[in-house]
């Protein structure tokens, strides 16, 4: 009986892979908030964040974080990669609406101040046009508030603004005519 040993090389496969892409979040989420999907590989595995940057919460605008793709097989080593992920703002939640002082008839949007306005962020409440004169009675206007971190949302808010008759300035004046 002879035998003899035979080498015989075994190829692995090459990995192809298409890599995911991430859902948005908003600010305040974490990256393990984002959903990746739309990933694929000829190999078996799976597709997810790398586990140092789960618990991250990114600024808004586009943050990039490593994504892994492990093969289900220990043939095969993990390959990585960085993916955006999308961080939209964050609404802001007003408390108190704002009040708005009266005014004049003849005045503008900009003698009547705003007042009473709270929101879970600070920022500055200003009005949206504050050179119009409205006409006498109630005058609903706009009021923006922009938030001071830049990872807030501005926010529109309507208030009322009462707009009184303004009294007419009579002159003695005497006007004489000669006929």
């Amino acid at each position: 009986k002879v035998t003899q040993s035979i080498p015989i090389r075994v190829e692995q496969e090459e990995m192809r892979i298409s890599w995911p892409t991430a859902s948005s979040i908003v600010y305040g989420q974490r990256v393990c908030d984002s959903r990746l999907s739309g990933g694929r590989s000829n190999i078996p595995g799976n597709f997810e964040w790398d586990s140092s940057y789960l618990y991250e919460q990114p600024g808004a605008g586009t943050a990039t974080y490593k994504v892994i793709f492990r093969p289900n097989e220990n043939n095969y080593r993990a390959e990585s990669r960085f993916i955006n992920i999308t961080v939209n703002k964050a609404p802001v939640r007003i408390t108190s609406n704002p009040s708005a002082t009266s005014i004049v008839y003849g005045q503008s949007l900009s003698n009547s101040v705003l007042s009473g306005f709270r929101a879970n962020v600070d920022g500055q409440l200003r009005w949206s046009n504050p050179n119009i004169t409205p006409n006498a009675g109630d005058y609903y206007a706009d009021a923006v508030f922009t938030p001071y971190n830049q990872n807030y949302e501005s926010t529109t808010i309507r208030v009322r603004v009462v707009v009184r008759k303004s009294t007419p300035v009579l002159s003695n004046t005497y006007y004489t005519s000669n006929y």
